[in-house]
């Protein structure tokens, strides 16, 4: 769907104005250009009235006066209040274009009004007509759903709800968006549907009266089974929810513990119980670490060489003695062979097998080779020892393992003296708070804890009754197939068999379908959301940025995680401009992932931002929406025109003629109130809209120049 064209009269401050849209590809982008009270926020009110009716309007319009204030006469007067909005969709066939026209009488006299039911009338727009079409709600519905709403048309200050309040408020909006606009909820009707038809289709087999008993007794523990299954995912359902909400109460008392320690001389005392608490905390682990050094030095090597120093100091002296004899390592034999091939002794005398005292030599190395060999298997082993046993032989550094446990020990003792002083610590300070005499701490702190245990009671309950379902449903899959079986041996069940397995085979694809969405599909939302807003506010995960990326959690939280993986909280974590760009991208990822094309009709999205941060939000929202309209103050705008140069197709500017003299230079000639209406773009003025500041800027580049 894409707006085309909007007028509204008589709607507050709005008389009479006109706005047509951008609707071109590359330059898809409207801008709205007014400041502070000249009407923006009616504008979005009145285009809303016009698409969804009172609903869009303040406490449903309850109360809620639409016609012009100074509209107000000593007698009774009707005013006619209207909305029209031309639109296009997409078909088959190519794009259809409707004007949708709401209107309704006002009748004021003095301060009070009385309003009728509103009229709403829809006529598609042709090159031959403009014939009406019947039930106008109902063809507007598909492509602009009323859930939708929020999503598509708000304010940069509403859009912070999917991530600030309470957080079964947050679950509960981004679940709403998320699955209104992936349809989740048209999937699990239709997989409702199919469980029905699947149950009366089993009240058929019952029913039947030549049925086998056996299939009877199945088909009716089959029926009682089904109708089990929306009791169990309303008590399962009802016990997440009353979780989230005591968890909600819990950390809402927690807060106010806090904000009430914080209050006067508590502050100290808070700062030092936080530091007692850190220390204790820090404790109990440098405790723990050093109980499983203590008990690993049981298992150490060092105690081995401890106990047995004796042994092998002697061991070590004896295989010293073998190896300065040359015993070790155990070479003699290839020596002295090679001495027997030489002509002469090491010892340099004469080793001549003809000369009688070669010969005597020769003999008695011979003997010295025939007796090395007899001692070689254990010479090996002693050289083996000697050379493995290195470092068991090597003395003890220091003071061994004695000196190790003393330490050890000593560390362990203080871990554990430091935690319970500052356990005795923390207790104290507890104590002093809790005597405070004008803040009942005890009765804050029972609160707290009270929802807590309450929160776990809770969460003990939605694990129970997802037991309870899982089982529920393989109980459902086992006498289904039971059933299964016993029909194929029923001829008058092969057709309801049939059936059932048409129904069970929609059943699985449709759930199926369920998970992807409730997976797949909500990563890519989180994904898409996560790769947009680092690109809004400039983080790169890689290097030292202090956020490292978001995402949607399973359970429909927004959730954010620092530079080291640390949670932070997005409404209390983050700054002003950086929560803007989060819920901003929240909304243009699911827009996209969804594929619905609407326009993203947003108020004031640049407060709070500027630089980088500003022009990369409006850059983007530019490039991820099929249509886009922004209302935006003097002051969003500044330091964007070249990207409103590229992607705008349509701008104005709304003027409020009570803001002179004050703010606009020129008288605009008119005495009632309502906003006028000019072409005007980011970058012009004319005699209308002018305003001092402007005024004093060009005074200024001329002076300059």
């Amino acid at each position: 769907m894409k707006l085309l064209r909007f007028r509204v009269e008589n709607f507050r401050l709005l008389k009479d104005i006109q706005i047509e849209f951008a609707v071109e590809t590359e330059s898809n982008l409207t801008v709205i250009r007014a400041a502070n009270e000249s009407g923006k926020t009616t504008l979005l009110m009145a285009l809303q009235w016009g698409l969804f009716g009172d609903e869009a309007l303040p406490d449903r319009g309850r109360n809620f006066r639409l016609s012009p204030m100074d509209a107000s006469t000593a007698t009774r007067t009707s005013v006619n209040v209207s909305v029209e909005v031309d639109y296009e969709v997409p078909t088959k066939t190519g794009p259809r274009r409707y004007r949708l026209l709401r209107y309704v009488a006002e009748t004021v006299k003095g301060g009070a009004f009385e309003r009728g039911s509103a009229n709403v009338k829809l006529f598609q727009l042709t090159a031959t007509g403009t014939p009406p079409v019947d039930n106008p709600e109902a063809h507007i519905r598909p492509h602009l759903p009323r859930e939708l709403r929020e999503v598509f048309f708000t304010d940069g200050d509403r859009a912070l709800s999917f991530i600030e309040g309470s957080r079964g408020d947050q679950v509960k909006r981004v679940e709403g968006a998320i699955r209104s606009l992936l349809g989740l909820g048209v999937v699990e009707e239709a997989l409702a549907h199919t469980r029905r038809v699947s149950a009366d289709l089993n009240q058929k087999v019952r029913a039947d009266a030549g049925a086998q008993r056996e299939l009877k007794t199945v088909s009716e523990k089959l029926s009682a089974l089904q109708e089990q299954t929306p009791e169990l995912e309303r008590q399962h359902k009802e016990a997440k929810d009353a979780r989230v909400k005591l968890e909600d109460l819990a950390e809402e008392a927690d807060r106010r513990l806090s904000d009430a320690l914080r209050k006067g001389n508590r502050e100290e005392l808070e700062a030092a119980r936080k530091k007692a608490a850190a220390g204790k905390i820090a404790a109990e682990k440098d405790a723990g670490q050093a109980a499983r050094d203590h008990a690993n030095l049981f298992k150490s090597i060092l105690l081995g060489k401890a106990l047995l120093a004796e042994p092998f100091e002697k061991a070590k002296t004896v295989l010293d003695k073998l190896h300065e004899q040359g015993k070790i390592p155990g070479e003699t034999i290839p020596v002295l062979d090679d001495r027997l091939n030489q002509p002469y002794c090491i010892c340099g005398e004469s080793l001549d097998p003809n000369d009688s005292g070669g010969q005597r030599r020769r003999a008695h190395i011979q003997k010295l080779i025939d007796d090395s060999r007899a001692s070689d298997a254990i010479q090996e082993k002693v050289t083996a020892l000697y050379y493995g046993a290195q470092d068991l032989l090597r003395p003890i550094e220091g003071d061994g393992w004695s000196g190790e446990f003393s330490a050890v020990f000593e560390r362990r003792q203080r871990a554990n003296t430091r935690y319970r002083d500052l356990g005795e610590q923390e207790a104290a300070i507890d104590a002093k708070i809790a005597a405070l005499p004008d803040v009942d701490i005890q009765q804050l702190k029972a609160t707290r804890d009270r929802y807590r245990s309450q929160a776990k009671d809770a969460h003990g309950k939605e694990i129970k009754y997802a037991g309870f379902l899982d089982t529920n449903r393989k109980d459902i899959e086992a006498a289904e197939e039971l059933r299964k079986k016993l029909l194929q041996h029923d001829e008058r069940g092969a057709k309801i068999s049939a059936e059932l397995e048409v129904a069970h085979d929609l059943q699985q694809i449709l759930t199926n379908a369920l998970e992807t969405m409730k997976t797949t599909e909500l990563h890519k939302v989180s994904e898409r959301m996560n790769t947009l807003f680092l690109d809004m506010i400039g983080a790169d995960p890689s290097q030292r940025s202090i956020i490292a990326r978001a995402e949607i959690t399973p359970d429909f939280r927004i959730v954010v995680f620092g530079r080291f993986d640390n949670p932070l909280d997005p409404s209390q974590d983050l700054n002003g401009a950086s929560r803007r760009a989060l819920t901003i991208a929240f909304i243009l990822a699911l827009t996209k992932v969804s594929e619905v094309e609407a326009p993203n009709v947003i108020d004031t999205p640049l407060g709070m931002m500027s630089g980088y941060v500003k022009r990369e939000v409006l850059r983007l929202a530019a490039e991820q929406s099929s249509q886009l309209i922004l209302f935006l103050t003097h002051s969003e705008i500044a330091g964007c025109e070249d990207i409103l140069d590229e992607r705008a197709g349509r701008i104005y500017t709304l003027t409020n003629p009570a803001h002179y003299p004050k703010i606009l230079v020129n008288d605009p000639g008119v005495n009632d109130i309502g906003v006028l209406l000019c072409d005007c773009d980011h970058r012009d003025h004319c005699e209308q809209c002018e305003r001092r500041e402007e005024r004093r800027e060009s005074e200024a580049v001329a002076v300059e120049a």
